[in-house]
């Protein structure tokens, strides 16, 4: 089975609360499953400061 990563960078002035992070990700997780059914999301992390 193929691993994949994906990167996302958040644009300044996007709330940054633990919650708010918390809602985005529910947000995305739950657009990729409708897109990919037969995908399994193994984990999330986030990296705080500048790139």
């Amino acid at each position: 089975m193929s691993t994949f990563i994906t990167s996302t960078h958040l644009a300044t002035g996007t709330p940054r609360s633990p919650e708010n992070l918390e809602e985005l990700e529910r947000s995305a997780m739950q657009q990729v499953e409708n897109v990919c059914p037969n995908m399994h999301w193994l984990s999330s992390y986030v990296v705080l400061g500048h790139i």
